[in-house]
């Protein structure tokens, strides 16, 4: 289904891989899980929805991706700054 719909996209995805490197990657790891899924008779449900995820983050902005590892490292910070301070065991 999802290649029916992105036929164009993914036929330019493999004819100049640098224009959308990881929508290409997204379609091989897609396809290497689809294989293993029907060799080993696995649920599909999770498979989709792994799937599905792994699709949203590829679709995500570069910049995007910087403001969450900023706001993931600051709030490490403080969480470990915290429990440092806080800490039962540290005493």
């Amino acid at each position: 289904m999802f290649i029916y719909f992105y036929v164009d996209r993914i036929q330019s995805a493999f004819v100049s891989p640098a224009a959308d490197p990881l929508f290409l990657i997204f379609i091989i790891v897609a396809s290497v899980i689809v294989a293993l899924t029907t060799i080993k008779k696995l649920s599909v449900i999770p498979i989709l929805g792994m799937t599905f995820c792994l699709y949203l983050m590829v679709e995500i902005p570069a910049r995007s991706w910087l403001v969450f590892f900023g706001w993931m490292a600051l709030g490490l910070v403080i969480y470990f700054s915290y429990g440092y301070k806080k800490s039962h065991l540290n005493r």
